[in-house]
């Protein structure tokens, strides 16, 4: 039976509804270590379902690995004040260009607050207004993501949380029996995330892969830099919505075209996978 959302994280290119397709094209593994965590909406989901005997996750965004600390060490209060916010254009707007708060707690109420109400949620500038609709209750909306913590809190006792480059995090955690979950800023989309990922970080990410004792699996949009970088991996897509792009009325939902790649030959037999790993 297909989970509803578990991760409360509205991230750009969020898993969010896919979670089964990734955890399915997954090799056995004892470590798994998401590098680029976003909104966390596959280990969320494999932690329910498949947890490993590690699972470690890893953001370069301070304040999103700042709201994963204080939900693992405070969720009472975290709970408590979140559940406190409405849903409102002017507490937003406010927020937007407040200086953002020191004090842990406080940042990550901020955080939850302004991803959750933001257009196309976070990992962003937040250059967005608020999301309106005229189809979906938005405040409602908030209110369920904010029932989430309590139960993302106890998923995620037994995890290492990590603010770091991917690098380094690879380094460590390489080992046979590790896979490496990575969904890093897509390419020629950069701009809309925080971090400065460049080019020059897509092609240290495949360089560093490619020296590795374990298994990796990678999450992409199609460009001509990926389809060259990625050539010899195994790999699969398929079609879904876009939420970047603003609708007008009556515009039908943008399509975008998403990458599985794989180091690895998947175990289980599936009717898309397009290439084979050459050898």
């Amino acid at each position: 039976m297909k989970l509803k959302n578990i991760s409360n994280i509205k991230w750009i290119g969020g898993k969010h509804g896919k979670e089964e397709r990734y955890i399915e094209l997954m090799s056995e593994h004892k470590i798994f270590v998401d590098c680029f965590f976003g909104s966390g909406a596959v280990p969320f989901y494999k932690e329910v379902i498949n947890p490993a005997k590690l699972t470690i996750v890893n953001d370069i965004n301070d304040k999103l690995m700042n709201y994963m600390l204080v939900l693992k060490d405070n969720p009472e209060r975290l709970y408590r004040e979140c559940s406190a916010l409405p849903f409102s254009e002017k507490l937003y707007e406010i927020y937007k260009w407040e200086p953002w708060p020191e004090d842990e707690i406080e940042s990550a109420v901020r955080f939850y607050y302004m991803m959750r109400v933001c257009f196309a949620g976070g990992g962003h500038k937040y250059r967005n207004g608020i999301g309106l609709s005229k189809s979906v209750n938005k405040a409602k909306q908030l209110v369920g993501a904010t029932e989430l913590i309590p139960k993302m809190a106890e998923l995620i006792r037994n995890w290492t949380i990590l603010c770091r480059d991917f690098e380094d995090v690879i380094d460590f955690y390489d080992t046979k029996d590790t896979l490496f979950f990575l969904d890093p800023p897509y390419h020629e989309r950069e701009d809309l995330y925080a971090g400065g990922f460049k080019e020059e970080d897509h092609k240290r990410l495949k360089k560093k892969l490619d020296s590795i004792q374990g298994k990796a699996m990678v999450c992409y949009y199609p460009s001509d830099l990926i389809d060259d970088l990625y050539h010899d991996w195994y790999r699969t897509e398929y079609s879904t919505a876009s939420q970047i792009r603003v609708r007008k009325d009556g515009d039908k939902q943008p399509m975008r075209t998403e990458l599985i790649l794989m180091n690895y030959r998947p175990n289980i037999q599936i009717d898309f996978l397009k290439k084979e790993l050459i050898i």
